[in-house]
């Protein structure tokens, strides 16, 4: 079937639009079901010029769009769902089936988002994708489950997260940043990167407690910041729920720790006499440190847990060790989640490495400390930048 279909999906590269690698849809059989009903019975599905089957595809793209827009009211009362997407089905003059009507929508939607000069590239197509995507904002997006729109919706985000991105991409957080503004960039990692048919799923809080027991004993000393953090209880519970209700392959969390206490950290600001608050006080003096996890379904039964460590990747950028104490403090903090991870998930196999197809694509952000490095590799995760290692 292959030499229907001579241009492949080159002829859906279109101006003002962004595709990144490996590729914009889930399976080689869902782009070929796509392509095959833009072109269904046209001479231009099986030209070999290139200029007359791009202009096709977009006039088609454009018809499903405007289909799109005439069922609107349809999308905000169905909040997206299923009846929206049959709707534009039974309208479409050929044969694309709901799923794939709601693919080939979310891949323009996604790359009209990447596409980084978006004033200067409007064509006919452009503008109705924009007039789409303006008509459609329902909050939070409807492919975000109850335990998502919870997180989405803590105040100290949601008025940021509403708002379009000014830059190509978002601040990044620091070592010493707010846990509010790791949170904020891993929910934009999510909304900007992430659709209903992506396999891989963001916690969007990041954790730093075994469970909700610790997060409550640190919850003074952080000057309350504690309940901006996940545990690792409820991102094990998370990722359950993806990969055994929603169809997910990979589950990434975050990890921020840091050294000491809660006890020496109260004590710490007891003799502080720089008259900060609790809260300014702790996030100065502790400066936190991350890893990422990424679970991953290869079965029904095995579940592998697979680490990310930029603090060992650092301290090698800059030719030194890591310090012992850190050393030693990390371990065992890595080794009480490994437990956990292994109880969650018999049989499933830990920390057996992470093969990065497309490491410059890092560097997109400064990498100066652990937690940036965290947030630059979920964002590359999210947009496609990255493949992890097959079991």
């Amino acid at each position: 079937m292959e030499s229907s279909r001579p241009l492949g999906l080159n002829v859906l590269k279109l101006t003002g639009f962004y595709f990144e690698a490996p590729g914009a849809f889930p399976t080689r059989d869902v782009a070929n079901r796509i392509y095959d009903a833009l072109f269904e019975n046209t001479a231009e599905g099986r030209s070999t010029n290139i200029e007359s089957a791009k202009k096709h595809a977009a006039n088609q793209v454009h018809i499903l769009f405007r289909i799109c827009l005439r069922h609107v009211q349809l999308y905000t009362e169905a909040q997206g769902g299923r009846q929206f997407w049959d709707a534009v089905s039974n309208d479409w003059p050929g044969n694309l089936s709901s799923n794939d009507a709601e693919t080939l929508v979310d891949v323009f939607v996604n790359a009209r988002r990447k596409h980084k000069d978006r004033d200067g590239s409007a064509t006919k197509l452009t503008k109705i994708v924009d007039q789409w995507m303006n008509a459609s904002q329902t909050w939070p997006p409807p492919h975000f489950n109850t335990y998502e729109c919870g997180l989405l919706e803590d105040p100290k985000v949601i008025d940021d997260l509403k708002e379009p991105m000014p830059e190509a991409l978002p601040p990044i957080a620091t070592s010493v940043s707010s846990p509010v503004d790791v949170k904020k960039f891993l929910c934009r990692a999510a909304l900007e990167n992430l659709s209903a048919h992506s396999t891989l799923a963001i916690h969007l809080a990041p954790i730093a407690f075994i469970d909700s027991q610790e997060r409550t004993q640190w919850h003074n000393d952080t000057g309350s910041f504690a309940k901006t953090y996940g545990t690792a209880e409820e991102f094990i519970s998370y990722a359950k729920d993806c990969f055994a209700n929603r169809q997910k392959e990979l589950v990434a969390g975050v990890f921020n720790h840091w050294l000491g206490t809660s006890h020496q950290v109260h004590g710490a600001f007891a003799s502080d006499s720089t008259g900060r608050t609790r809260a300014e006080f702790w996030v100065q003096s502790c400066s936190r440190r991350s890893v990422i996890i990424v679970l991953q379904k290869v079965d029904n039964e095995r579940v592998d847990a697979k680490l990310f460590d930029p603090t060992i990747i650092l301290a090698k950028r800059q030719g030194r060790h890591p310090p012992m104490t850190l050393t030693m403090q990390s371990h065992v903090w890595k080794n009480d989640f490994h437990d956990r991870i292994q109880q969650a998930f018999p049989g499933g196999q830990s920390w057996h490495g992470w093969k990065v197809s497309n490491p410059m694509s890092l560097r997109r952000f400064p990498l100066e400390d652990e937690v940036q490095i965290s947030c630059a590799f979920v964002w590359a995760l999210a947009a496609g930048d990255l493949e992890i290692e097959r079991a």
